[in-house]
């Protein structure tokens, strides 16, 4: 896997025609496990976000995350976690004509724009938190 190929995917994986803000950002598809909460949270390093990252998740990793106390600390940095499904299945985005979602799933990036109506960017975890925090598009050198 070359960088040329990172770019090229990551350009097909990309629908938002201006990359100027973000309105949401989406991880958890597959369903973030109890390890990607962790790399979640050390990205974060206690940041509160500009616009919020829905975080889609199983049920039972959310019960880890609320015995241990990371899924308020998590709340509190404006991520909402999805339990049991995902945004681009079940309703969880808020309507917004023009909108853009920030994603690091190829699913999300496949299905988003016909089930939700939301542009997508496509980036790494690091990219997402990022953005998110700085509620414009970020993403590092090598994407």
């Amino acid at each position: 896997v070359t960088a040329d190929m990172m770019r090229d995917a990551q350009r097909r994986l990309s629908t938002a025609e201006r990359a100027d803000r973000i309105d949401a950002v989406a991880i958890g598809s597959p369903h973030l496990s109890l390890e990607e909460f962790g790399t979640l949270r050390m990205l974060l390093r206690g940041r509160t976000v500009a616009v919020p990252i829905y975080a889609c998740t199983g049920r039972h990793v959310l019960r880890i995350l609320e015995r241990d106390g990371h899924r308020h600390d998590l709340e509190a940095s404006g991520i909402v976690i999805v339990a049991d499904t995902c945004v681009v299945v079940t309703p969880i985005l808020p309507e917004k004509p023009g909108a853009i979602l920030m994603t690091n799933s190829g699913k999300f990036s496949h299905y988003a724009p016909a089930n939700t109506g939301y542009s997508v960017l496509y980036g790494s975890m690091s990219d997402c938190v990022e953005s998110a925090v700085a509620g414009v598009p970020r993403f590092e050198a090598a994407s």
